[in-house]
C-alpha cells in the first residue's frame, strides 16, 4: 500500500498526506527507511497548500512513527 501512495504521490493532495501520516501513527506502522524518505521527499511541495489541522496530523503521525522505529515497529497486518 505504502508502495502504491509513493508512486502516486505527485497526485495526492495536502489532506492525503495528513491522514496517510496520522493513519501511519495511529496505528504505530513505520513504512520502512526507504519508503518514509520518499515520502517525505515528496510532502515540501504540499506544505504551502496544507491547513494548520493536516500540517499537524503529519507532525503529529511522525511524532508517533519516532516511538515506533523501523526495527522495532509493530508486526505488519498485510505483507510488504
Amino acid at each position: 500500500m505504502v508502495r502504491q501512495l509513493v508512486q502516486r504521490s505527485s497526485s495526492l493532495k495536502p489532506v492525503d498526506f495528513s491522514m496517510l501520516f496520522h493513519a501511519l501513527g495511529t496505528f504505530g506502522v513505520h513504512p520502512g527507511n526507504q519508503f518514509l524518505s520518499e515520502l517525505l521527499n515528496a510532502l515540501p511541495k504540499q506544505l504551502p497548500r496544507c491547513s494548520a489541522a493536516e500540517l499537524c496530523s503529519v507532525l503529529w503521525g511522525l511524532g508517533m512513527m519516532v516511538s515506533t522505529p523501523a526495527s522495532q515497529e509493530r508486526p505488519r497486518l498485510l505483507p510488504a
